[in-house]
């Protein structure tokens, strides 16, 4: 077993509420593994992605059964900020109101500064 309060980096823990992610990386490990963290951190728990309920395998190409739409622009987001400072992708999971802990289609989701 992993044991994520070992991190010293940034990470960006994401699930879904599909039955595939219930075996696999179910919402409740992978809040247990953001909350076991001390570096900054963000959950995403997404709902619907690309129109349909969002699983495991939606970050797959749409040529390949998947619905990527929805789960790739926070985990971009992500990638922008930590990789690049950007800022305006950062606010997505800093300040006094991050947007991705409101977003109505990823309930369950936070983010804290580590």
């Amino acid at each position: 077993m992993y044991d994520p309060a070992l991190l010293t980096q940034p990470a960006f823990f994401i699930s879904t509420h599909g039955p595939a992610d219930a075996i696999i990386a179910s919402p409740a490990t992978e809040t247990a593994f953001y909350d076991s963290t001390t570096v900054q951190a963000a959950l995403g728990i997404i709902q619907n992605s690309g129109g349909t309920i969002a699983d495991h395998n939606s970050v797959q190409n749409v040529a390949n059964g998947g619905h990527p739409h929805g789960e790739l622009g926070y985990a971009t987001a992500w990638l922008a900020y930590q990789l690049r400072g950007d800022a305006t992708a950062g606010g997505a999971f800093t300040g006094a109101s991050p947007e991705l802990p409101s977003n109505g289609n990823w309930p369950g989701s936070a983010a804290k500064p580590g």
